[in-house]
């Protein structure tokens, strides 16, 4: 939760950091065959539009795949969403 200091509300941290429409940006690291388009598919279920480009890297001894995501949310509630799902997902290992 985040307290504006000016007024006392309290509201969720996405809510309070982001202005709705956004584009919001979200890495996923795991493994798995076919990580990346699981990503794509999870990401595409929860926003608006679905992802709007994305990237992805391995790691040195490849046995991580890092997928990044550029997505448009239309609430903190898709945010949220996003990271329930994600989270939820048994070959990701961490997000952010």
């Amino acid at each position: 939760m985040y307290t504006d200091p000016s007024t006392g509300e309290t509201s969720r941290v996405f809510d309070s950091l982001l202005s709705y429409p956004s584009v919001f940006t979200m890495k996923m690291v795991g493994t798995g065959p076919n990580f990346l388009q699981e990503m794509i598919d999870l990401t595409n279920t929860v926003t608006a539009d679905g992802v709007q480009s994305h990237s992805t890297r391995e790691s040195k001894g490849g046995k991580w795949e890092s997928v990044t995501v550029n997505a448009m949310v239309q609430s903190g509630d898709m945010v949220y969403e996003l990271y329930e799902k994600v989270g939820n997902h048994p070959d990701v290992k961490f997000k952010f």
